[in-house]
């Protein structure tokens, strides 16, 4: 099991919807995703993304052989 996070920056976030997110620059705005890894054999592995109070979203990775 481990933690993973990956940051970027939003954009769209214009008037009227300037203050639904946090610290908007002209359209602009920081964003990080935490999500929850576990590894369930090599290659294999599952992960729960947490967007905040928008949902969720579940990804399953294997390889291509």
């Amino acid at each position: 099991m481990s933690i993973k996070w990956t940051a970027g920056l939003l954009y769209g976030y214009r008037a009227p919807y300037e203050s639904k997110v946090p610290l908007n620059f002209r359209g602009l705005s920081p964003a990080a995703i935490p999500a929850l890894v576990y590894e369930i054999k090599p290659g294999y592995s599952a992960q729960v993304n947490f967007l905040g109070t928008a949902g969720l979203m579940f990804q399953f990775s294997m390889p291509f052989e």
